[in-house]
């Protein structure tokens, strides 16, 4: 559970990585990153023409559907305050790293706590991360085999068919991942089922409060910095990614 809760808050980073590692590789001597940068690229774009065309097809239904996305819920998410024995008072609340469109704007009681608090604590800052071209260079090199490994050589057989097989359903093929280790193609495959379930990993409900708070200079305490997290997932075992 820890696993897939850190797999998921940097999802999005990876995704973005995946494509600047496959410029980084075609500058010296790997065909696959230009083929994969290639594949990825058209998928965007793909991916954005749909839901372009989809917004079209749907905007004679515009005007009803904008009242009701632009109407905060009245809902109260399960959230729990702490206080402490000199009065001081803390709301913790679980965080959905992707969300939809359809969810925003968020319940109100989410955004008075939000408001009315002094710091915003979460697990890591990705925004003030995403900001580091050079931190995000660096990860990037360190995402592929240097020394001819393949995924093939290091998963199992069983393991293998089976992702496969799942990335023929989503519309691209394992080849062009041969080269990616498998901390950080466990972080792609994540990125597909987020995909594929109609949730945006930009939007989750820490990355929208996380905007917000930078945007007002609001304080930010991170639980767990991202260069933990990261070498974490780069210091599990291939047997373990192997099962997961």
């Amino acid at each position: 559970m820890k696993l897939r809760k850190i797999t998921s808050s940097v999802s999005t980073l990876v995704l973005c990585l995946t494509m600047l590692t496959a410029c980084t590789e075609s500058s010296t001597t790997s065909s696959k990153a230009d083929t994969s940068s290639a594949a990825e690229t058209t998928q965007t774009t793909t991916t954005a023409e749909s839901q372009a065309e989809s917004e079209s097809q749907s905007s004679s239904s515009a005007d009803s559907s904008q009242t009701d996305s632009t109407t905060p819920s009245d809902m109260t998410p399960a959230m729990w305050t702490v206080t402490s024995p000199d009065g001081q008072t803390m709301t913790l609340m679980g965080s959905m790293h992707a969300l939809k469109d359809t969810d925003f704007p968020l319940p109100d009681k989410i955004m008075e706590l939000y408001n009315s608090a002094e710091v915003l604590a979460v697990e890591c800052d990705t925004v003030e991360y995403q900001k580091d071209l050079f931190s995000q260079l660096k990860l990037a090199k360190q995402m592929l085999y240097d020394d001819g490994t393949t995924l093939k050589s290091v998963l199992s057989d069983e393991a293998y068919t089976a992702i496969s097989d799942y990335l023929e359903t989503c519309g691209t093929n394992i080849s062009i991942y041969e080269s990616y280790k498998p901390w950080a193609f466990s972080s792609v495959l994540d990125s597909f089922s987020i995909t594929s379930s109609g949730l945006n990993a930009t939007k989750g409900l820490d990355s929208y409060l996380l905007q917000q708070a930078h945007s007002t200079s609001k304080e930010i305490y991170e639980v767990e910095r991202i260069d933990f997290q990261m070498n974490l997932l780069m210091n599990m075992s291939d047997d373990i990614y192997d099962m997961i």
